[in-house]
Parts: C-alpha cells; sequence; structure tokens
C-alpha cells in the first residue's frame, strides 16, 4: 500500500478504469462514429461534443460501472476467488487501496458529473442526448446490482446491458456528429460489437470456477454452458459471438457491392481461431486469446471505416 493517501486514490481510480477494456470496447466503438461520419462532419464543435461524450463513455463504462462491478463482484465472493490475470475486477479492495464504500461513492460521483456532462449535450444537441444516456445508465445499473444483477444470469449480461450501451455509444457519437444515423453506420456498428462481444466472453473464461461458487452463483453464459456441456464447450461462446458478425459483412459487401469490404471477415476469423485454440482451464492462454482479440476489435473498427 502506498504512503501518499492521494498517490494511492489516483492509482485506485486507474486500476478501477481498467483503461485497455475501455479502449477495446468502448473506445474503439468512438473511433468508429468519428471514422464513419467523414471528415467533412468534424469541425470544432463536433469535437467538443465528441470531447463531452468520450469523458461522459469514460465516466459511465470506466467508473461507474467497473466500481459497481467490483463491489457486487466483492460481496458475491467471485473475485476473490478468481484466479485470472485481466478478470476478478480491478484488485483494489485485495490491495487495500479502497473499501466497498468508497466503491459505492466513486461509481455515485461518476453517475452524477456523466449527468452534468449530458446536460451540457442536451443544451447543445437537444433532447435524443438522453436516450442514449438512458441506455447507458441501465446499462450500469441492471448489469450488476440487484434486483435484475443481469451479468449474473446467462447470456443476458451480454445482450441486454453491455450490448446495447456499446451501440448507444456508437450511435450517440455518431448522431452528436452528423445529426443522423445511417443504414452503413448500423452495420458497422453491429459488426464491430459482435467483436467486442467476443473478447468480453472470452475474459469470463478464467473465472468460471469461481463464478459458480460465488454466492448467489454468477452464471455468466461460459459458466452455462460449462454447466451443461463440460468446461472445454465454453470456448464455443467466445468464437460463436465473433461468427455472428461475418453474415453482415457478407451482406454488406453484396449491398454497397465493394468486394474489398470481405477483408472486414478477417479479424472475425482470427478471434473464432482464437477462442477455439484457447483452453479454457489454461488462465495464460486464455489471457493471451483475450489481448489479441481486444486488439483484432480496434483492427476491425479501423477496416470498418477504410472499407465501408
Amino acid at each position: 500500500m502506498m504512503n501518499n493517501p492521494m498517490l494511492a486514490r489516483l492509482q485506485a481510480l486507474g486500476l478501477i478504469i481498467r483503461l485497455p477494456a475501455v479502449v477495446a470496447y468502448s473506445g474503439g466503438g468512438l473511433l468508429l462514429a468519428a471514422g464513419l461520419a467523414g471528415r467533412e462532419y468534424l469541425s470544432g464543435t463536433a469535437g467538443l461534443n465528441m470531447l463531452l461524450l468520450t469523458l461522459s463513455v469514460l465516466l459511465l463504462h470506466g467508473l461507474a460501472a467497473h466500481a459497481v462491478n467490483d463491489w457486487i463482484d466483492w460481496q458475491s465472493g467471485t473475485d476473490r476467488l478468481s484466479p485470472g490475470l485481466l478478470s476478478g475486477g480491478s484488485g483494489v479492495i485485495p490491495r487495500r487501496l479502497l473499501n466497498l464504500l468508497d466503491l459505492v461513492r466513486i461509481s455515485a460521483a461518476a453517475v452524477i458529473l456523466a449527468l452534468i456532462l449530458a446536460a451540457v449535450l442536451v443544451y447543445r444537441l437537444g433532447w435524443p442526448v438522453v436516450l442514449f444516456l438512458l441506455v447507458g445508465l441501465w446499462s450500469v445499473a441492471a448489469y450488476s446490482l440487484p434486483p435484475l444483477q443481469l451479468a449474473y444470469r446467462p447470456f443476458t449480461g451480454e445482450w441486454l446491458c453491455a450490448f446495447p450501451a456499446l451501440l448507444a455509444v456508437i450511435w450517440g457519437a455518431h448522431w452528436s456528429i452528423t445529426g443522423k444515423l445511417t443504414r452503413r453506420l448500423i452495420l458497422a456498428s453491429l459488426i464491430y460489437s459482435f467483436m467486442a462481444q467476443a473478447w468480453v466472453a472470452e475474459h469470463h473464461l478464467p473465472d468460471i470456477a469461481a463464478d459458480l461458487a460465488a454466492q448467489p452463483p454468477k452464471i455468466t453464459s461460459p459458466a452455462w454452458v460449462t454447466r451443461r456441456f463440460g468446461l472445454q464447450a465454453a470456448r464455443l461462446v467466445p468464437a460463436l459471438y465473433a461468427a455472428l458478425g461475418l453474415p453482415l459483412v457478407i451482406y454488406s459487401r453484396s449491398l454497397y457491392r465493394r468486394p474489398q469490404i470481405i477483408h472486414a471477415g478477417w479479424p472475425a476469423l482470427g478471434s473464432i481461431v482464437l477462442a477455439l485454440s484457447a483452453a479454457p482451464d489454461n488462465v495464460q492462454a486464455t489471457t493471451a486469446a483475450e489481448l489479441l482479440m481486444m486488439a483484432l476489435t480496434l483492427v476491425e473498427a479501423g477496416l470498418l471505416i477504410a472499407l465501408m
């Protein structure tokens, strides 16, 4: 533990944010939205709007959602038992950098600050911004907090919380820049978001035993598959999630009659191979696969900007 309380707090905040995960999830989504908007829209005003939106995303995803998740998962016991290198929470509690009350205060402060920024964005852009904000707040609350606690239920955490929150980030950012949502944006955002869901599912693999032993049990999608089909079958979850974007890549190629769009499928194929080849009971293997899948997700964002 650090002797300087201020430095300890800053270190704790840095750990909670989990910057690599935020960059490879929401950050890539913001990049995709800005890239697809095009240079003609990226004026000084749009830049300020994007900055405010990025800060709001950092507060809601990086601080509020992660602090609440740390708080709940420590109490259920899954973070205490996790052998994960990237999973198992931020580690601020076992390192004695923060306590549970601190996590509650951080999440509340992050939400309040995000609401203040949202008010500024509403003033600048109009009331539709509220819709995107509400999806983000829903994700923060419903993912970890009772009574819904969707992260503890199979498939719902990914598809009713994380997935719509990421789409809200991408669509909200694009709308704040251009004032519209296009079919091109929607297709690209779905392809990217499926890739992001794949590495999130890979992230859960090292924690399966800890999740099942938690009170209440945290039945993530890989944990649910493990219960029914065995641990080795759990690798199919991230592989299938990554595969969901491939039909949309093929459809986009046909829709826009641009053969080069097919190259946007390579990162998904790479993620499928990584997910299938990493043994779910090998923490080092799943961690390496997750990191590479995160990198491929960012590559996917770049390819979609360049090719669609």
